[in-house]
């Protein structure tokens, strides 16, 4: 195999290049244009049982016909709700899954973009520690992501690893600045001193303004600086608040090739409306629609003013009006929804979390003067009859754009080379099924980790090429190589890469021979388990053949299991390494059965071969079961590995 180190991009957020904003529609026996709708009651939960002719569908004010319905249920809104767990307990060992495949369901997708410039510092943790209960609540299949406006910075990329996220949430902080000024004008005064055609009106306020801030001013340079200092404010609030909503925009377009709906919890204390943010507002809301995601938008609940501070700003509730009214735009031009909870948050995340378990797919086919690469406007309503239901409320996205270009309609896996969709962060390769699983061992190079990875098709004809990439979490440098024919012919595939030690995505992508292709993700730390003085490899699960050792991924009908352990470091005068393999229903259960593990030398002096193999218990639970391997040294504990197994 020929191995490539390169850096490569590690966001699943990453920005696509412009051409792939329009890729909205997909293809079936006819190209349909899709619309996710959000139906729900009062109380906030999915509304079931409508179909075609309850809707009403109009593009650019036409009525439209529609061609399919679908309600995609992602989650169960019925599932209780786990109780926020006390700092001091800490959570149960979660079971690891046994791979990684692209034939599940991937869940939902969050991301939490939160506006950190707009909000004073500390009055962001309600919010944080509301999104962080919402984690616990989530499907273990959801994915989740923390990004920081208005820059975009990726904080947490998105995945189902939930401390990830946790810890980045955990990290945001309100960097908003404090009116420095000592002046207590409103920012209807400021705005009015900005503004370049003043007007009766706002010439009237600015004088109200001045006199009233200068009355007790001995300085004759008051007027002059008053205004100065209330001109500098508004246009602090300006910029911030266009950059807020460029950046969104900029954000929501990097998202348009990700497949499926994503909801977007926005996060923000103040976005303060402008005439260039209204401009701004139109392409925030196309951005949207393109890219098919749900905006929820949250106000932070902030103090009216700073306790600091001598005076209460002059016009207190214009103020708060301001503040709100460009969020509220947000809401509007995205088709999305606006909260500003007045407490605690949980109440709106369960809002969120409950319209979002499901769904209805809309698809009907554009015209051909809608296929001219121009926004053409939606508008979703219920049918009268179907309208008689009050407690309905829908949410969709406002528009659609299809290119010109038919080529640029549809994601072509087919056309794709591998070293293509090793870098392909965005779109999902499913027309292959996969399934992978990675393991850690030491490498002959003492500053790197060997990455075995191990993968098989689901398919019925052979693969015809494969490429695979070690991809660093951090940001540093990873992998990329080839299989060789020997590797192709074997079933499952096993290949292994070398990189420093760190996270790890591994990403195999594959073609069969009737060029089909997949691609599937599958996380990895490569490091070794501690067990002082030992080091110990990750735990493999196969059976033996011929009384050689074959990995296999599941194990259908239950019979043998046999576990392959390599342990480094082993003393070479004195000491002697043992190996218990047991079989458990969870990570900390008791051992339903065990073994003790043959111990071999290997060619390397400090290097043992552990292996063992056991019988699955008839009496065994349902499901999946925890291989675990606990390692001691002259009879005292040292460590242990696990390894999750599927019957």
């Amino acid at each position: 195999m020929t191995k490539i180190f390169r850096p490569l991009c590690v966001s699943a957020l990453c920005l696509l290049p412009s051409a792939f904003a329009a890729q909205v529609a997909f293809k079936s026996a006819a190209e349909l244009v899709s619309v996710d709708v959000i139906a729900t009651d009062e109380s906030g939960r999915p509304v079931g049982g409508l179909s075609a002719k309850d809707f009403v569908l109009k593009v650019d004010g036409k009525v439209h016909p529609i061609q399919s319905v679908q309600l995609i249920q992602v989650a169960n809104p019925d599932r209780p709700e786990l109780p926020a767990r006390p700092a001091t307990v800490a959570a149960a060992p979660a079971r690891p899954a046994p791979f990684a495949t692209n034939t599940e369901p991937r869940g939902r997708a969050f991301i939490f973009a939160i506006d950190h410039e707009q909000i004073h510092p500390g009055n962001e943790k309600p919010a944080i520690d509301a999104a962080t209960r919402l984690l616990d609540r989530l499907a273990p299949e959801d994915r989740a992501a923390v990004v920081t406006m208005p820059r975009g910075k990726i904080e947490a990329d998105l995945s189902t690893d939930r401390e990830a996220v946790r810890q980045a949430l955990a990290g945001v902080i309100g960097h908003a600045p404090r009116k420095s000024s000592r002046f207590e004008f409103s920012i209807k005064e400021a705005y009015a001193v900005l503004a370049k055609e003043g007007g009766t009106f706002a010439n009237r306020v600015v004088d109200e303004m001045v006199a009233r801030e200068c009355e007790h001013e001995s300085q004759p340079g008051c007027p002059a600086t008053v205004k100065n200092e209330a001109s500098n404010f508004a246009r602090e609030t300006e910029n911030r608040a266009r950059d807020t909503v460029r950046g969104l925009q900029a954000f929501l377009t990097g998202l348009s090739a990700l497949d499926g709906t994503k909801s977007v919890i926005f996060i923000s204390e103040a976005l303060v409306q402008s005439p260039d943010v209204v401009r701004d507002m139109q392409e925030l809301g196309k951005a949207a629609d393109l890219a098919r995601v749900r905006m929820f938008v949250i106000q932070i609940n902030h103090p009216s003013y700073d306790v600091g501070r001598r005076l209460q700003p002059a016009d207190e509730s214009g103020d708060l009006e301001l503040e709100l009214s460009g969020l509220e735009d947000v809401a509007g031009v995205t088709g999305g929804e606006m909260f500003r909870p007045s407490g605690r948050m949980d109440a709106v995340m369960s809002t969120i979390d409950k319209a979002t378990s499901a769904y209805y797919l809309l698809g009907f086919e554009p015209t051909d003067k809608e296929r001219d690469g121009r926004y053409h406007k939606i508008q979703l309503t219920l049918t009268p009859q179907a309208g008689m239901r009050n407690d309905v409320r829908l949410k969709s996205r406002n528009g659609f754009q299809i290119s010109t270009r038919t080529e640029t309609t549809t994601t072509d896996a087919d056309a794709s080379p591998l070293a293509g969709m090793l870098r392909d962060n965005l779109r999902t390769y499913r027309d292959l099924p996969m399934r992978a699983a990675a393991f850690a061992y030491r490498s002959t190079e003492p500053s790197q980790v060997k990455i075995v990875v191990m993968t098989e098709s689901l398919g019925t004809a052979p693969l015809k090429s494969a490429a695979f990439a070690l991809i660093s979490e951090s940001g540093g440098q990873g992998a990329e190589w080839v299989a060789d024919a020997k590797e192709l012919a074997a079933s499952p595939m096993v290949t292994a890469g070398a990189v420093l030690p760190g996270r790890y995505r591994v990403r195999v992508a594959a073609a069969d021979a009737i060029g089909r292709h997949g691609v599937v993700d599958v996380l990895v730390d490569a490091q070794l388990a501690d067990a002082s003085p030992l080091q110990l490899s990750a735990l493999m699960a196969g059976r033996l053949a011929n009384n050689e050792f074959q990995p296999r991924f599941d194990f259908p009908g239950g019979g043998d299991v046999t576990g392959l352990l390599e342990i480094y470091n082993v003393p070479l005068l004195s000491g002697t390494p043992s190996v218990t393999l047991e079989l458990s229903a969870t990570v900390n259960s008791p051992a339903l059965v065990s073994i003790e593990m043959g111990i071999g030398t290997t060619p390397v002096a400090d290097r043992r071969l552990a292996r063992g193999t056991l019988s699955i218990p008839a009496n065994a639970p349902e499901g999946d079961l925890i291989l675990r391997a606990r390692v001691s040294l002259d009879g005292h504990p040292a460590g242990t590995v696990i390894r999750t197994i599927r019957r």
